[in-house]
């Protein structure tokens, strides 16, 4: 019985495996894969501040979908059951298979401010309503992304002075 469940898993394996093949082929041909969630949140970037992201919509119960320009991620993300686009969310057709039309919130964790503002005023473009945070690591950055559409723009070091400040308010009270 053994060796016929594991001749079974390995053929099961194989089909996956070239499930997800064919899949990122498709990708690579432009055709990306498209996600049917709704209601989701789009994460663009699964770097470190796209991961803690995921980590915290995980932790909320909120479903996303993650896009990604690294092949190599979005195999990871696929075969741990998660929605991933590849692709660069700059171009319509990979914010489209997103399901940007069906998404909350658009959540932009990509370290380029040129590139991230292209994302941001694409999104806009295609779904003016659609509530769009960004990251910056710069205050010029900040302005930039305000400009091309975000509607909130998140700097580390502002944050963490915030939230020091915060815990010397609680302190004190």
């Amino acid at each position: 019985l053994n060796p016929l469940l594991f001749l079974l898993g390995e053929r099961m394996r194989a089909r996956g495996a070239a499930a997800l093949a064919a899949a990122v082929e498709a990708e690579r041909q432009d055709q990306p894969y498209r996600t049917t969630a709704a209601g989701h949140v789009i994460v663009v970037g699964y770097g470190r501040i796209g991961r803690r992201a995921v980590e915290r919509l995980d932790a909320i119960g909120q479903t996303q979908v993650i896009i990604e320009d690294d092949l190599d991620r979005v195999e990871d993300l696929r075969r741990q059951g998660r929605d991933a686009i590849l692709g660069n969310a700059v171009r319509p057709v990979v914010l489209n298979a997103a399901g940007l039309d069906r998404a909350r919130h658009l959540l932009v964790a990509v370290p380029n401010a040129l590139v991230a503002g292209e994302i941001v005023s694409t999104a806009r473009r295609l779904n003016p309503p659609l509530r769009i945070v960004a990251r910056a690591q710069l205050d010029a950055e900040v302005d930039y992304l305000l400009g091309r559409g975000a509607d909130r723009v998140l700097m580390g070091e502002r944050e963490v002075a915030r939230l020091m400040v915060r815990d010397v308010e609680g302190a004190l009270t």
